[in-house]
C-alpha cells in the first residue's frame, strides 16, 4: 500500500533536531517529502542529521541555535530564510521543563 501522507513542497524547522525525538521527527518529515531545517545548540550534532535528510532526497540545513536566547532564535530564522522562502511546519523538540500557559509565558524564561 502506498503512503498517502505527502509533504512534498513543504518546509519544516525542527528545533531540537540533533537527537532523540527531534531527530526522529526530522527524519520522519523528510521521509514523507518535506525539506527540513534542523536546529540545536551544537552544529557538529546537527550536520549528520542534515546529511541523513539529504540522503532521503530532501533539502536540509543545519543551524545552530540556543533556543532560550531571543537573538539566537532570530539569527536561526535569518539563516533559514536565506535558503527557504517560507515555513510550513514548526516542531519544537527542544527540552525545557517550565510549565505555564503559552500565552502568558514570559520571553525571558
Amino acid at each position: 500500500m502506498a503512503n498517502s501522507f505527502d509533504l512534498r513542497g513543504k518546509v519544516a524547522i525542527v528545533v531540537g533536531g540533533a537527537g532523540g525525538i527531534g531527530h526522529a521527527q526530522a527524519l520522519g518529515l523528510a521521509k514523507v517529502g518535506a525539506d527540513v531545517v534542523v536546529a540545536s545548540r551544537e552544529l557538529e550534532h546537527l550536520e549528520p542529521v542534515a546529511k541523513e535528510i539529504q540522503a532521503e532526497g530532501r533539502r536540509s540545513l543545519a543551524v545552530p541555535v540556543e533556543a532560550t536566547q531571543e537573538k539566537s532564535v532570530v539569527a536561526m530564522l535569518d539563516s533559514f530564510l536565506k535558503e527557504f522562502p517560507h515555513v510550513d511546519i514548526l516542531v519544537n523538540a527542544h527540552g525545557l521543563a517550565i510549565r505555564k500557559p503559552a500565552d502568558t509565558f514570559p520571553l525571558d524564561e
